[in-house]
């Protein structure tokens, strides 16, 4: 996979479902520009995370660099997307600003 360009617009997007992996564990998956990039399964729920300074672009390691991006709309819904769901967002575009 190509890396990410300098002044590059992207649609990233990742999926949680709680229960669906191997032996009921979480399925995390993330999407670049319409297109599945990868998966892992994790025994941990997101209940379980702690949600104490949830930042995106910076990670909770204080030696980890801050990703230097902007950006224009974050969505979070109450399920996982489809594959097909997330590929017609991407050909919509963004929400224009109101």
């Amino acid at each position: 996979m190509a890396p990410y360009a300098v002044n590059t617009d992207y649609q990233i997007v990742m999926t949680i479902e709680p229960g669906v992996g191997t032996g009921g564990a979480t399925r995390v998956q993330w999407f670049r520009d319409g297109q599945f990039k990868g998966a892992f399964e994790t025994p941990l729920t997101l209940a379980q995370l702690q949600d104490a300074n949830m930042w995106l672009g910076r990670s909770q390691y204080a030696d980890d660099e801050t990703a230097n991006a902007r950006y224009d709309e974050v969505r979070i819904y109450q399920r996982a997307l489809t594959p097909a769901e997330i590929a017609a967002r991407f050909t919509a575009g963004p929400v224009p600003n109101q």
